[in-house]
Protein backbone atom coordinates (compact mmCIF):
# COMPACT_ATOMS: atom_id res chain seq x y z
CA UNK A 1 0.00 0.00 0.00
CA UNK A 2 2.93 2.61 0.98
CA UNK A 3 4.45 1.79 -2.50
CA UNK A 4 1.51 3.77 -4.31
CA UNK A 5 0.85 6.48 -1.70
CA UNK A 6 1.38 9.84 -3.28
CA UNK A 7 1.61 12.87 -0.82
CA UNK A 8 0.84 16.79 -2.57
CA UNK A 9 0.97 19.56 0.11
CA UNK A 10 0.56 22.91 -0.90
CA UNK A 11 3.56 25.58 0.46
CA UNK A 12 1.86 27.10 3.17
CA UNK A 13 2.82 29.38 5.73
CA UNK A 14 0.76 27.20 8.73
CA UNK A 15 2.42 27.30 12.13
CA UNK A 16 3.31 30.69 13.78
CA UNK A 17 5.33 30.39 17.14
CA UNK A 18 4.84 34.08 18.79
CA UNK A 19 6.08 35.54 22.26
CA UNK A 20 4.01 38.02 23.93
CA UNK A 21 5.36 40.70 26.26
CA UNK A 22 1.90 40.71 28.22
CA UNK A 23 1.25 36.97 27.95
CA UNK A 24 4.84 35.50 28.21
CA UNK A 25 3.69 32.49 25.78
CA UNK A 26 4.43 30.43 22.84
CA UNK A 27 1.62 29.57 20.29
CA UNK A 28 1.13 26.80 18.16
CA UNK A 29 -1.13 26.95 15.13
CA UNK A 30 -2.48 23.94 13.17
CA UNK A 31 -3.74 24.52 10.00
CA UNK A 32 -6.16 22.89 7.40
CA UNK A 33 -5.24 21.35 3.79
CA UNK A 34 -5.48 18.80 1.55
CA UNK A 35 -3.28 15.13 1.21
CA UNK A 36 -3.34 13.19 -1.94
CA UNK A 37 -2.72 9.21 -0.96
CA UNK A 38 -4.04 6.82 -2.83
CA UNK A 39 -7.81 6.87 -1.54
CA UNK A 40 -7.43 10.58 -3.19
CA UNK A 41 -6.98 13.96 -1.73
CA UNK A 42 -8.04 14.12 2.01
CA UNK A 43 -8.27 16.52 4.14
CA UNK A 44 -5.12 16.63 6.44
CA UNK A 45 -3.59 18.74 9.51
CA UNK A 46 -0.38 20.97 9.01
CA UNK A 47 1.73 22.10 11.69
CA UNK A 48 5.15 23.29 11.87
CA UNK A 49 8.26 22.73 14.35
CA UNK A 50 10.89 25.66 14.21
CA UNK A 51 14.65 25.07 14.23
CA UNK A 52 13.74 21.79 14.54
CA UNK A 53 16.01 18.48 12.05
CA UNK A 54 13.58 16.32 10.17
CA UNK A 55 15.30 13.28 11.20
CA UNK A 56 14.70 13.79 15.01
CA UNK A 57 11.13 14.81 14.76
CA UNK A 58 10.49 11.75 12.33
CA UNK A 59 11.94 9.27 14.90
CA UNK A 60 9.66 10.81 17.54
CA UNK A 61 6.87 11.02 15.13
CA UNK A 62 6.98 7.06 14.16
CA UNK A 63 6.48 6.86 18.14
CA UNK A 64 3.25 9.35 18.69
CA UNK A 65 1.48 7.59 15.92
CA UNK A 66 1.91 4.28 17.40
CA UNK A 67 0.19 5.29 20.13
CA UNK A 68 -0.36 2.77 22.74
CA UNK A 69 -1.25 -0.21 19.73
CA UNK A 70 1.29 -2.70 18.28
CA UNK A 71 0.82 -1.57 14.60
CA UNK A 72 3.96 -0.47 13.25
CA UNK A 73 4.30 2.34 11.09
CA UNK A 74 5.50 2.35 7.45
CA UNK A 75 8.03 4.46 6.28
CA UNK A 76 9.58 4.85 2.83
CA UNK A 77 11.45 8.22 2.49
CA UNK A 78 9.62 11.25 4.47
CA UNK A 79 6.21 9.59 3.47
CA UNK A 80 4.54 7.50 6.70
CA UNK A 81 1.53 5.39 7.31
CA UNK A 82 0.14 3.62 9.91
CA UNK A 83 -3.13 1.38 10.18
CA UNK A 84 -5.13 0.20 13.25
CA UNK A 85 -3.31 2.99 15.52
CA UNK A 86 -4.66 3.17 18.91
CA UNK A 87 -4.20 6.61 20.31
CA UNK A 88 -7.36 7.31 22.86
CA UNK A 89 -7.03 11.13 22.78
CA UNK A 90 -8.45 11.35 19.46
CA UNK A 91 -10.58 8.43 18.91
CA UNK A 92 -11.89 5.29 21.44
CA UNK A 93 -11.48 3.52 18.03
CA UNK A 94 -7.96 2.25 16.49
CA UNK A 95 -8.04 4.43 13.32
CA UNK A 96 -5.22 4.76 10.34
CA UNK A 97 -3.03 7.86 9.94
CA UNK A 98 -1.21 9.17 6.27
CA UNK A 99 1.48 11.95 7.44
CA UNK A 100 4.64 13.50 6.05
CA UNK A 101 7.38 14.94 7.59
CA UNK A 102 9.91 17.02 6.07
CA UNK A 103 12.41 20.57 6.01
CA UNK A 104 11.03 23.37 5.21
CA UNK A 105 13.37 26.27 5.35
CA UNK A 106 14.17 26.05 9.25
CA UNK A 107 11.39 24.33 10.25
CA UNK A 108 9.77 20.95 9.72
CA UNK A 109 6.42 20.33 8.30
CA UNK A 110 4.50 17.71 10.13
CA UNK A 111 1.25 16.52 7.41
CA UNK A 112 -1.51 14.15 8.70
CA UNK A 113 -4.68 12.64 7.67
CA UNK A 114 -6.87 10.61 9.66
CA UNK A 115 -8.69 8.09 8.72
CA UNK A 116 -11.30 6.90 11.22
CA UNK A 117 -14.06 4.54 11.01
CA UNK A 118 -13.12 4.21 7.71
CA UNK A 119 -13.54 7.68 6.54
CA UNK A 120 -11.13 10.65 6.16
CA UNK A 121 -12.26 12.95 8.83
CA UNK A 122 -13.40 15.79 7.64
CA UNK A 123 -12.41 19.10 10.33
CA UNK A 124 -16.50 20.71 10.82
CA UNK A 125 -17.21 23.97 9.00
CA UNK A 126 -19.51 25.00 12.28
CA UNK A 127 -19.43 24.11 15.53
CA UNK A 128 -22.89 22.49 15.93
CA UNK A 129 -21.31 19.09 15.00
CA UNK A 130 -20.30 18.67 18.63
CA UNK A 131 -18.76 14.66 18.49
CA UNK A 132 -16.79 16.39 15.15
CA UNK A 133 -15.85 19.36 17.02
CA UNK A 134 -14.65 17.34 19.97
CA UNK A 135 -12.80 15.05 17.48
CA UNK A 136 -11.36 17.89 15.52
CA UNK A 137 -10.17 19.49 18.88
CA UNK A 138 -8.61 16.55 19.89
CA UNK A 139 -6.31 16.00 16.92
CA UNK A 140 -5.29 19.41 16.82
CA UNK A 141 -4.35 19.01 20.56
CA UNK A 142 -2.56 16.13 19.47
CA UNK A 143 -0.33 17.77 17.01
CA UNK A 144 0.47 20.64 18.95
CA UNK A 145 1.59 18.96 21.76
CA UNK A 146 3.43 16.71 19.75
CA UNK A 147 5.05 20.26 18.07
CA UNK A 148 5.44 22.06 21.73
CA UNK A 149 7.27 18.78 23.16
CA UNK A 150 9.56 18.70 19.64
CA UNK A 151 10.23 22.05 19.74
CA UNK A 152 10.98 22.51 23.65
CA UNK A 153 13.63 19.60 22.71
CA UNK A 154 15.45 21.61 20.51
CA UNK A 155 15.21 24.66 22.72
CA UNK A 156 16.29 22.49 25.38
CA UNK A 157 19.35 21.48 23.48
CA UNK A 158 19.99 25.10 22.14
CA UNK A 159 19.97 25.89 25.99
CA UNK A 160 22.96 23.12 26.76
CA UNK A 161 24.93 24.53 23.89
CA UNK A 162 24.81 27.89 25.10
CA UNK A 163 25.21 27.00 28.73
CA UNK A 164 28.42 25.33 26.98
CA UNK A 165 29.74 28.21 24.87
CA UNK A 166 29.45 30.24 28.35
CA UNK A 167 31.24 28.01 29.97
CA UNK A 168 33.96 27.71 27.47
CA UNK A 169 34.60 31.70 27.73
CA UNK A 170 34.59 31.76 31.63
CA UNK A 171 37.11 28.90 31.40
CA UNK A 172 39.06 30.79 28.46
CA UNK A 173 38.96 34.13 31.06
CA UNK A 174 40.41 31.72 34.03
CA UNK A 175 43.19 31.05 32.02
CA UNK A 176 43.61 34.39 30.83
CA UNK A 177 43.95 35.76 34.26
CA UNK A 178 46.49 32.64 35.36
CA UNK A 179 48.25 33.42 32.30
CA UNK A 180 48.28 37.67 33.63
CA UNK A 181 48.99 36.09 36.89
CA UNK A 182 52.50 34.40 35.59
CA UNK A 183 53.35 36.96 33.32
CA UNK A 184 53.55 39.24 36.91
CA UNK A 185 55.48 36.57 38.33
CA UNK A 186 58.22 36.24 35.85
CA UNK A 187 58.09 40.42 35.92
CA UNK A 188 58.87 40.09 39.85
CA UNK A 189 61.27 37.33 38.98
CA UNK A 190 63.10 39.44 36.68
CA UNK A 191 62.76 42.44 38.86
CA UNK A 192 64.61 40.08 41.95
CA UNK A 193 66.91 38.93 39.10
CA UNK A 194 67.81 42.97 38.50
CA UNK A 195 68.11 43.70 42.45
CA UNK A 196 70.35 39.97 42.69
CA UNK A 197 72.81 41.56 39.76
CA UNK A 198 73.19 44.54 41.14
CA UNK A 199 74.52 43.27 44.75
CA UNK A 200 77.02 41.04 42.78
CA UNK A 201 78.19 44.10 40.48
CA UNK A 202 78.74 46.55 43.81
CA UNK A 203 80.52 43.29 45.23
CA UNK A 204 82.77 42.55 42.40
CA UNK A 205 83.29 46.60 41.81
CA UNK A 206 84.67 45.90 45.47
CA UNK A 207 86.49 42.70 45.05
CA UNK A 208 88.26 44.82 41.71
CA UNK A 209 89.03 47.59 43.33
CA UNK A 210 90.99 45.91 46.16
CA UNK A 211 93.01 44.35 43.61
CA UNK A 212 93.42 46.53 41.72
CA UNK A 213 94.99 48.02 44.87
CA UNK A 214 96.75 45.36 45.35
CA UNK A 215 98.01 44.84 41.88
CA UNK A 216 99.92 48.40 42.34
CA UNK A 217 101.33 47.48 44.97
CA UNK A 218 102.82 44.15 44.13
CA UNK A 219 104.19 45.58 41.24
CA UNK A 220 105.66 48.44 43.04
CA UNK A 221 107.02 45.41 45.51
CA UNK A 222 108.43 43.76 42.63
CA UNK A 223 110.26 47.23 41.32
CA UNK A 224 112.41 47.22 44.71
CA UNK A 225 113.38 43.55 44.62
CA UNK A 226 115.61 43.91 42.18
CA UNK A 227 118.60 42.60 44.23
CA UNK A 228 116.93 39.46 44.85
CA UNK A 229 115.72 37.49 42.20
CA UNK A 230 114.25 34.45 44.24
CA UNK A 231 111.83 36.96 45.73
CA UNK A 232 111.34 38.90 42.86
CA UNK A 233 110.26 35.73 41.02
CA UNK A 234 107.81 34.59 43.80
CA UNK A 235 106.03 38.27 43.45
CA UNK A 236 105.90 38.19 39.80
CA UNK A 237 103.74 35.12 40.68
CA UNK A 238 101.78 36.26 43.29
CA UNK A 239 101.15 39.42 40.73
CA UNK A 240 99.95 36.77 37.96
CA UNK A 241 97.56 35.08 39.94
CA UNK A 242 96.46 38.81 41.48
CA UNK A 243 95.99 40.06 37.59
CA UNK A 244 94.54 36.27 36.88
CA UNK A 245 91.82 37.03 40.00
CA UNK A 246 91.00 40.40 38.79
CA UNK A 247 90.50 38.90 35.11
CA UNK A 248 87.82 36.82 36.33
CA UNK A 249 86.28 39.11 38.51
CA UNK A 250 86.02 41.61 35.60
CA UNK A 251 84.40 39.24 33.53
CA UNK A 252 81.61 38.13 36.35
CA UNK A 253 81.41 41.60 36.60
CA UNK A 254 80.61 41.88 32.75
CA UNK A 255 78.25 39.06 32.71
CA UNK A 256 76.46 40.51 35.08
CA UNK A 257 75.60 43.51 33.14
CA UNK A 258 74.65 41.90 30.36
CA UNK A 259 72.47 39.97 32.43
CA UNK A 260 70.82 43.17 33.77
CA UNK A 261 70.44 43.89 30.04
CA UNK A 262 68.45 40.43 29.10
CA UNK A 263 66.27 41.23 32.19
CA UNK A 264 65.20 44.40 31.94
CA UNK A 265 64.28 43.40 28.00
CA UNK A 266 62.32 40.46 29.12
CA UNK A 267 60.66 43.02 31.68
CA UNK A 268 59.65 45.10 28.56
CA UNK A 269 58.34 42.22 26.52
CA UNK A 270 56.68 40.70 29.44
CA UNK A 271 54.59 44.31 30.15
CA UNK A 272 53.45 44.03 26.69
CA UNK A 273 52.27 40.97 27.08
CA UNK A 274 50.12 41.57 30.02
CA UNK A 275 48.50 44.94 28.68
CA UNK A 276 47.83 42.35 25.82
CA UNK A 277 46.44 39.67 28.02
CA UNK A 278 44.55 42.79 29.86
CA UNK A 279 42.93 43.90 26.80
CA UNK A 280 42.41 40.27 25.61
CA UNK A 281 40.97 39.73 29.36
CA UNK A 282 38.34 42.54 28.90
CA UNK A 283 37.15 41.36 25.26
CA UNK A 284 36.41 37.92 27.08
CA UNK A 285 34.49 39.16 29.89
CA UNK A 286 32.04 41.17 27.47
CA UNK A 287 31.48 38.09 25.38
CA UNK A 288 30.68 36.17 28.89
CA UNK A 289 28.46 38.64 29.86
CA UNK A 290 27.12 38.72 26.02
CA UNK A 291 26.49 35.20 26.88
CA UNK A 292 24.77 34.86 30.08
CA UNK A 293 22.38 37.23 28.24
CA UNK A 294 22.29 34.95 25.59
CA UNK A 295 21.69 31.70 28.13
CA UNK A 296 19.07 34.00 29.74
CA UNK A 297 17.09 34.18 26.69
CA UNK A 298 16.88 31.05 25.73
CA UNK A 299 16.34 29.70 29.15
CA UNK A 300 13.28 32.49 29.33
CA UNK A 301 12.07 31.19 25.98
CA UNK A 302 12.11 27.03 27.07
CA UNK A 303 10.48 28.69 30.27
CA UNK A 304 7.40 29.77 27.81
CA UNK A 305 7.02 26.56 26.12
Amino acid sequence: MIKSLRFIVPLLLCFSVSVSAQKSSIKFVVTENKLNTEKGEQPAYIIHIPDAGPDAVTKEWLKAIRGSSKSKPVQIENKIEITATEIEQIHDQPFNIYSMVYQVDTSVRVVAAFEIDSVFFVPPGDESDHEAMKTHNHIRKFMEDFAREQYHEVVANLLETEKDKLKDLEKEHKNEVKENENLKKEIRENEQNIRNSNDAITTYENDNARLLADITAKRDAIAGLSGDEALRDQAKDQLKSLEKEKKNIEGKLAKEQKNIVKYESNIEELNRQVEANEKQQETTRVSIEAQKERVKQVSDHLNQI
